[in-house]
């Protein structure tokens, strides 16, 4: 069980990247944008998406890319380093556990996008 949760709406940066751990354990990732403030103060932050596993990384990849506009909730964590300019920099990542498709991106070698709705997916 998980004790803290972070749910997002966002606009996804790129599709999403597949790899696996010396262990064999498949690993998706992208990023997304998400809008954060209001008016004047209105800014983009960029959130790393983590997905675990062949089930749920395979069904992700298939159906999310750049442009995709998702609602996603997960387990919160904080990248930090520092930069080569010296400055502490730090990223927010969310190890996916439950997503949705809101609207579809472009579909991968066409121009159109779709609006239609998917079906929400958990992983827990």
């Amino acid at each position: 069980m998980d004790n803290m949760r972070i749910e997002i709406f966002g606009n996804v940066g790129r599709d999403p990247d597949q790899s696996y751990t010396p262990t064999g354990t498949l690993i998706t990732k992208c990023n997304a944008a998400v809008e954060v403030g209001s008016g004047d103060y209105k800014k983009t932050e960029w959130v790393k998406l983590t997905v675990w596993g062949e089930k749920y990384g395979n069904l992700f990849n298939g159906m999310v890319q750049k442009g995709t506009f998702v609602w996603v909730s997960g387990v919160p964590s904080v990248e930090a380093w520092t930069g080569k300019d010296g400055e502490l920099k730090s990223q927010l990542n969310i190890t996916v556990k439950d997503f949705r498709i809101l609207r579809n991106g472009k579909p991968r070698g066409e121009e159109s996008s779709h609006d239609e709705e998917e079906p929400a997916y958990m992983q827990d």
